[in-house]
């Protein structure tokens, strides 16, 4: 082995330690952030760590693979969009279409018409909960046929899943 490769292989080796480090951090962001295919998104971390744990990538590889991951993460906070995803209302798995705003706002519609939005608190992190007010059940149905109509711009009047 020639001393480049050498040298090579030591340096990965040193960024092993540092690379789990930031991938286990960067899963703790996910786990407590924002709602958003949080199983994927774990899942996509828990593969590269893997593949670095059992030494089915180099570490330099890996960190260019780390760094796609966080790339996407913000490509999250800028799209907006109907997507599919399994969220847990009234105690139950149900799969809802979702409309992401950024990483700003989640709202939902399941299959029977109910929709409703994704609350943070301080106390028990991420709920799904319906909402009842006829004012937001339309804004929101709003939302979710001008998404599907590609109507991407525009003045949308939405409720603040900040608000008690």
């Amino acid at each position: 082995m020639g001393a480049n490769a050498k040298e090579a292989e030591q340096s990965g080796e040193s960024l092993k330690p540092v690379l789990i480090e930031l991938l286990n951090d960067y899963k703790r962001h996910i786990q407590t952030g924002f709602p958003f295919k949080i199983e994927d998104r774990i899942k996509a971390v828990n593969d590269l760590e893997n593949n670095v744990a059992n030494q089915l990538v180099d570490p330099n590889k890996a960190v260019n693979q780390a760094w796609s991951l966080i790339e996407d993460e913000i490509r999250l906070s800028k799209e907006n969009g109907i997507y599919q995803q399994t969220v847990v209302l009234d105690g139950e798995k149900i799969l809802v279409d979702i409309a992401k705003l950024g990483t700003v706002f989640l709202f939902f519609q399941t299959r029977d018409n109910r929709v409703g939005m994704a609350k943070r608190s301080i106390d028990s992190g991420w709920k799904f909960e319906t909402v009842e007010d006829t004012g937001d059940i339309q804004r929101i149905t709003k939302l979710f046929d001008s998404l599907k109509k590609q109507i991407r711009q525009g003045y949308f009047e939405l409720p603040n899943p900040m608000r008690k």
